[in-house]
């Protein structure tokens, strides 16, 4: 456990951390070097913060520094640190951005994976199941995309609701 004073400081940290990387949100356009060395500025911010103290929400917050600096090999041993120590909403977005982290690492394969285990471990949001729906169908496993997106289908909306009947509607055929 850490002592109070590094605990104090590992909080201080990630609030500093978390400011700089919504500062490096709109800091620059996007991918300008002043919007990757804000970014970059965070991402060694949070490391410090998990350093002294590693919790579930400072190392989400690292994965998204890294994934803003394009470090995707960074940012997924980061979100699979939090996943352990997260619920309901937090590990749903954890797991979605671990995908992603996978798909920007040129690993579909993993990203997949990543959510189809946190499907069967009941991780179960709409997002989820539109997600490995989606990411089926794209490999032509209309079968899977179908059950997927099936039971995603009542909790999406908007571009992912049109997206899903799509989908449907070619699996079925």
């Amino acid at each position: 456990s850490a002592s109070a004073p590094a605990a104090e400081r590992a909080a201080d940290l990630e609030n500093l951390g978390a400011s700089l990387l919504a500062l490096a949100s709109v800091t620059g356009t996007p991918g300008s070097e002043a919007r990757t060395a804000m970014a970059e500025r965070a991402a060694a911010t949070l490391q410090d913060a998990v350093d002294l103290s590693p919790t579930s929400a400072r190392f989400v917050l690292l994965g998204e520094a890294y994934d803003k600096t394009g470090q995707c090999t960074l940012a997924i041993p980061a979100y699979n640190s939090a996943l352990p120590g997260l619920a309901g909403t937090a590990k749903i977005s954890a797991v979605l951005a671990l995908s992603a982290a996978y798909d920007a690492c040129g690993q579909p394969d993993l990203a997949l994976q990543a959510l189809n285990q946190a499907n069967a471990a009941g991780t179960v949001s709409a997002e989820v199941r539109y997600e490995i729906g989606r990411k089926e169908f794209d490999n032509g496993n209309f079968g899977a995309a179908l059950r997927a997106l099936q039971a995603a289908e009542t909790g999406l909306n908007g571009a992912q609701a049109a997206d899903a009947n799509y989908m449907m509607s070619v699996a079925e055929t």
